[in-house]
């Protein structure tokens, strides 16, 4: 029976680390300064490539994984195209972050002040949302997941890294004032909240899929670079590295 609290303590711990990882990059990042120079160019398309192993190679499988779970905790349900919801959750994190993306760069496009700062709010409350839930599927995900925290955490930590990098662009002034706090804030409790409390499976399992879908269209959006300024090779190697790491460990 100790053994098992240990065992708990420890993946307590593990993931603690990952999770104050996760909110110096939202705190600090922006001292980088690394804006459009060269270095970080490259540094962007590694992690575009990272991303991108991470979808294919371990977030769709598990999506496949997740859906048969999911079909298993509700057999005695009557729900609608149960087979399909794990997909049509990530489809619907997909789209609902696209939606997110797209008001802003229509606020930024037609200078529409009014909506500008509803727009700001909007923009920073849902990744900090987004941000609890990576925080707290952390610690309370699936139990038969292979990847190693330290994996998850490089993939995740260069995701919010770009991420980072595009809310001080879009928002330089008031996302250092507040906007930076308010996402490493929620970020720490998604971890408290994962330590207390625990959701049913099938709702496990739709966050993972909102996640999933999330992942997906920032990591497209924000880290594939925009206008053919990326850098293929970076790129190409972040993608084949991860690939292989997830691979053989």
């Amino acid at each position: 029976m100790w053994l098992n609290d240990i065992a708990m303590t420890m993946h307590e711990f593990e993931t603690l680390i990952v999770t104050i990882l996760f909110a110096a990059i939202f705190l600090f990042g922006s001292r980088l300064h690394l804006s459009a120079t060269k270095p970080h160019k490259k540094l962007l398309s590694f992690s575009a490539g990272v991303a991108v192993a991470y979808v294919f190679v371990r977030l769709l499988p598990e999506l496949q994984m997740a859906s048969e779970i999911f079909t298993r905790e509700i057999v005695q349900q009557s729900i609608f195209f149960s087979v399909y919801h794990v997909y049509l959750s990530a489809m619907f994190g997909f789209m609902l972050f696209y939606g997110l993306e797209h008001m802003v760069r229509w606020s930024r496009l037609y200078r529409k002040k009014r909506a500008d700062k509803f727009i700001l709010i909007l923009h920073i409350t849902g990744f900090a949302i987004y941000s609890w839930l990576v925080s707290y599927l952390l610690i309370r995900g699936l139990e038969d997941t292979v990847v190693p925290i330290t994996l998850y955490a490089v993939a995740m930590g260069l995701h919010f890294l770009s991420i980072e990098h595009e809310l001080y662009l879009q928002h330089s002034t008031a996302y250092i004032k507040y906007g930076r706090y308010i996402i490493a804030a929620a970020v720490l409790l998604g971890w408290v909240a994962g330590c207390f409390f625990q959701l049913p499976k099938p709702i496990i399992i739709t966050l993972l899929a909102l996640i999933t879908g999330g992942v997906m269209i920032n990591s497209m959006l924000m880290e594939l670079p925009q206008e053919k300024s990326g850098k293929f090779l970076p790129f190409l190697f972040g993608g084949c590295l991860y690939s292989a790491l997830l691979l053989f460990l």
